[in-house]
């Protein structure tokens, strides 16, 4: 919610309401709230990341964390991934994909704005 992103709040409220059932009057004012609502964010806000997916679960933990914090871990493992070669193929024995989503602030705006991003460990390839 404080993304902005009630559209698909406000969609599915909106099914509630034309199926005219007992919950139909609530689901009305509370889709109008939902279009009026503006959340109120610190004025210097972190950038924040949401893990959606990666292949080694340690990194992903937790699930939303700031920015900064998964950037150092995922520096350190990925140092350490690159070190631990296969002596044979020259190729890192351990490597993971990790998919996210960034939330961020822009100065004096009042809604979150997201971008979503890949990265392959190992390689530090950030697309």
């Amino acid at each position: 919610m404080q993304s902005s992103n009630t559209h698909s709040y406000i969609s599915y409220l909106k099914d509630i309401v034309d199926e005219e059932c007992d919950l139909s009057v609530r689901a009305g004012v509370l889709m109008e709230r939902l279009k009026a609502y503006e959340p109120e964010l610190p004025k210097e806000m972190e950038p924040m990341v949401y893990v959606n997916y990666c292949e080694k679960s340690e990194l992903g933990n937790p699930g939303c964390q700031k920015l900064s914090d998964l950037d150092s871990k995922t520096v350190e493992q990925d140092k350490a991934w690159y070190a631990d070669r296969d002596p044979n193929t020259n190729e890192p024995k351990t490597t993971a994909q990790m998919f996210f989503t960034v939330y961020y602030a822009e100065k004096g705006d009042k809604m979150l704005h997201h971008f979503q991003g890949k990265i392959d460990m190992e390689q530090s390839e950030y697309k």
